[in-house]
Formats: structure tokens, sequence, C-alpha cells
């Protein structure tokens, strides 16, 4: 079979290979630390307030543990689902490169008084499973998990994986307003969200060669964010669709100005925003 033939992690390797094969460690950290504030402020004392259609409510409802469960959360950033599955298993251990994200995490967990956390500055890519690590029940990548070399880190992570595991990954759709802006910029969305992502099938694929039979579910979920100011949400929607031109910047910024309203300070969208999501999971054993 033509299916058979396909190495589909070379082919997930040649997507990055107009890239540098490993980025250097040190970039990845200064990259993440300075995002880390605004992520906090995304999330922060948000798992009090969580209803059906928010990402952390869909998640947990696929993630399967119990009272007694060990939990590694892979790029835990500061505590989006670490903080809510703290509250539901014996013990998790957060895993991320920037230290930022980690003392951002430690703040939240005594805010919400959990103190079953531990705590891992390191990236995923280098970590040894046999010495940097024990094994736990879950490991949990949400939105983190994307090497140079999938196979390899999907083998390490399947594993130290004691009962489950469970992926997410972004879709071709990804964010509404994401679309929305790029189409009022004349800019090709697909082409831009593909320049750093091959696609969750090519996972799933890797999987399925190494004897993985996993789960997918899709799931879309209501996306809240929440700004200081236009140039706040200009610079939030440039991480992810890349650097604007100065002709761009301006237009961006109209477009902002019509879709955001301003509420005790803050800026939000005046209409809901939408993202979607792909879960990849499978059960050790099934």
């Amino acid at each position: 079979m033509i299916f058979e033939k396909i190495d589909w992690n070379e082919e997930w390797k040649d997507f990055f290979n107009t890239k540098s094969k490993s980025i250097d460690i040190i970039n990845k950290q200064e990259k993440w630390n300075k995002r880390a504030k605004r992520f906090n402020e995304s999330i922060k004392n948000s798992w009090n307030k969580l209803n059906d259609k928010d990402y952390i409510t869909q998640i947990l409802r696929i993630i399967d543990v119990d009272k007694d469960d060990s939990v590694l959360d892979i790029g835990s950033g500061p505590g989006t689902l670490a903080i809510p599955l703290a509250k539901k298993v014996k013990s998790v251990t957060a895993l991320d490169i920037s230290i930022e994200m980690l003392n951002f995490l430690r703040e939240n967990a005594s805010n919400e008084g959990l103190n079953n956390i531990s705590y891992i500055n390191k990236a995923w890519e280098d970590l040894d499973i046999y010495q940097d690590i024990e094994r736990h029940d879950v490991i949990v990548a949400s939105r983190s998990l994307i090497p140079y070399d999938m196979k390899r880190e999907l083998i390490k992570v399947d594993k130290i994986a004691k009962k489950a595991v469970y992926l997410v990954y972004p879709t071709k759709d990804g964010h509404l307003y994401d679309k929305k802006l790029c189409e009022y910029l004349g800019k090709n969305y697909y082409s831009i969200t593909s320049t750093s992502f091959p696609g969750f099938i090519y996972i799933y694929n890797i999987l399925y060669q190494i004897g993985i039979d996993a789960n997918v579910e899709f799931i879309n979920c209501k996306r809240t964010a929440y700004f200081r100011n236009i140039d706040d949400a200009l610079s939030d929607f440039e991480w992810r669709i890349g650097e604007f031109t100065h002709d761009d910047k301006e237009k961006a910024k109209l477009f902002l100005e019509n879709e955001l309203i301003e509420e005790d300070g803050i800026f939000k969208f005046k209409n809901e925003s939408k993202t979607k999501w792909v879960v990849i999971w499978w059960k050790k054993g099934e």
C-alpha cells in the first residue's frame, strides 16, 4: 500500500527543513518568558468561572483521571490545565521551558490553595525520561508538543505513561478572529497558519505506524480574550499570524477598533469568538 511506504515522520521533518532543525534553547526560553504575563492574564482566576463552551471544560470532559492519579502536564504554562487537574488528582508535575510561566503557576496554585504540584523547568525534547522524571499515570500535552522529531517524542511520551496520553493540536480552522483579520487584510489565512504546523493528521499517522491506535475528537470552544488596549490586541494577533507591515498594522487597528468593545478598562470582542482544536488520545493496552 502507498500509505505504508510513506515515512510520516520524515514527511513531518521535511515540513520544518526550511527552518532550523533545532531552535536554540535560550531563544525558546526567552520567547515564552516574554509571553508568560500575557498567557497568565488570559487565564488567571478563570478556573472557577467556567462554562460548557470553554476550552478547559471541554478538555477536562475528555481527559479521564482518578483521584489517586499522577499527571504530567507538558508545556503547562501558568496552569491552564494544571490547576483544574490538581483539584481532581493526587499530584501534577508541571513541565515548562519558561521559568516565568512556572513562576505564575506557583502563584496561581498558592491562590487556589493547591500544594500537590511539582515543577520542572526544562524543554520536553531535552528531558531524559530515564533520569529526569518518573512515570506518570496520565500524560497531557495541551497545544505544546510540536518537536522536529515527532516520532521520537511520541515514543518517549508513550513510554512514561502508565494509563493514558492526551495531546491537543490546532486544526486548520484555528481562531475565528484570526481568519477574519486575515480576510480583512487580504491575506491567505490557511497559508499563514500552515507555515508553523504541518497538521494533526501527520501525528495520527505516525502513531499508527508505531503501533498506537489513537482516538481523535474535535472540540469547538468559545475563545475568551481580554486586552489592555488596541495595541495589546494587535500584539496578540501578530503572535499567531506573523509580524505585520506598517500598512497592515494601521488596517488591523481599524479592524480591532470596530470588533472590540471596552468595559471597565478592558477590551474584549463584541461577538463571541470561537476556536477549534483536535484531541488525540489513547489508553495504554487498548
